[in-house]
């Protein structure tokens, strides 16, 4: 969609501008996430930033923290014009959530993308521009087969001679929140068994999909970091751990469409039960951290499934 002298404002600043209000259909979702009234985020636009040109809007909620959100819901929109016939090096401007995050940046040069062209609306919350080209695609949960198709294209090495033989553990020993209680017990088992714990925080993009494109097997708490997925071969055998409290299917999606081999474990409870139900969006719980009584037992489990 073109909008000639659009103006666009980013989704991340809601809360800590005074000066700002969100479009409507933002309201009821942060409203929700914070435990709210809608009617507090109804404040005065202030002035934009203007951008003298043309500009495209890649962000997209949650992208500027999230690497799934990042690929799947930002990057995606650069596919789609392509299927369009619009190339990127027609636009003055490009709009990005952030590039905090080390992978972002790197994702957008290896793409192609002029580091100059680049406007964070993290910082510039409100822009316009003598035109403004917006992909109108929403949150993917799961992401359509195109979109791995198109990442694996883009990202992965071209040859590579390692057959898969790595066997991975994402550890989230570095995470504020859903954490994996006796992390530490089960690590100390794998490693004896030919895992690589893995904090991917600490490896650059270029790293991951190396590590994740030579994959046997990989064990990880529900996390964005399961994005790397994305980069397995076929056939690669998948754990996923969970906490009773949030449960979410994308990364079983994810593995069914690449052809890898998924199973899960269920912790036990660590928070007690909502009195509102899970209908209203808890982010407590959402971020509930993992604990499993039997621990020697989903080591075995874990190993079984692994080396079959």
């Amino acid at each position: 969609m073109e909008i000639p002298g659009g103006s666009f404002h980013g989704h991340d600043h809601v809360l800590f501008d005074k000066d700002f209000r969100p479009l409507d259909w933002e309201a009821p979702f942060w409203a929700l996430k914070c435990g709210l009234p809608a009617t507090m985020f109804r404040k005065r636009i202030r002035k934009p930033k203007k951008l003298n040109g043309t500009a495209l809007v890649l962000s997209a909620p949650a992208a500027s923290v999230n690497i799934w959100h990042f690929f799947v819901d930002s990057m995606s929109k650069i596919k789609i014009l392509k299927n369009a016939g619009i190339e990127l090096d027609g636009f003055d401007y490009i709009l990005i959530d952030s590039l905090r995050m080390p992978y972002a940046l790197d994702a957008l040069l290896r793409i192609g993308i002029d580091r100059k062209k680049l406007i964070e609306t993290e910082i510039d919350s409100l822009v316009s521009a003598d035109k403004l080209t917006c992909v109108t695609l929403g949150c993917l949960l799961p992401p359509d087969p195109w979109v791995l198709e198109w990442l694996r294209a883009v990202f992965l090495p071209k040859e590579t001679n390692a057959s898969p033989h790595r066997k991975i553990f994402v550890s989230r020993a570095g995470a504020s929140r859903r954490r994996l209680i006796s992390e530490q017990l089960i690590t100390d088992q794998l490693k004896q068994n030919g895992f690589e714990v893995l904090q991917l925080e600490r490896l650059s993009l270029a790293e991951q999909i190396k590590l994740f494109s030579q994959a046997k097997a990989v064990v990880a708490s529900h996390g964005a970091g399961l994005t790397n997925l994305t980069w397995c071969p076929a056939g690669t055998k998948v754990v996923e751990l969970f906490a009773p409290e949030y449960v979410n299917v994308c990364y079983w999606n994810l593995s069914c469409m690449l052809g890898l081999k998924y199973s899960f474990a269920m912790g036990r409870p660590t928070l007690p039960e909502p009195k509102l139900g899970r209908a209203v969006l808890n982010m407590e719980r959402l971020g509930a951290d993992q604990d499993f009584e039997e621990t020697d037992r989903l080591i075995q489990e874990i190993l079984e499934f692994t080396t079959a």
